[in-house]
């Protein structure tokens, strides 16, 4: 069983709304951005251990 319903906010509140969905939008796309970078340097140090090893 499902209950639908429907938001309906206020102009003031919707501008907060879009707020803070703008906000959690950019922290988390910076996060990512940030985890991605982080990806890339340990995977040259990695590989750049492994050149170590083997020589």
């Amino acid at each position: 069983m499902f209950v639908h319903f429907r938001l309906t906010p206020t102009k003031e509140q919707e501008i907060m709304l879009n707020r803070t969905f703008c906000s959690c939008r950019f922290v988390y796309n910076y996060y990512v951005g940030k985890k991605i970078e982080l990806y890339k340097v340990k995977a040259t140090l990695c590989l750049m251990l492994n050149v170590l090893n083997w020589s």
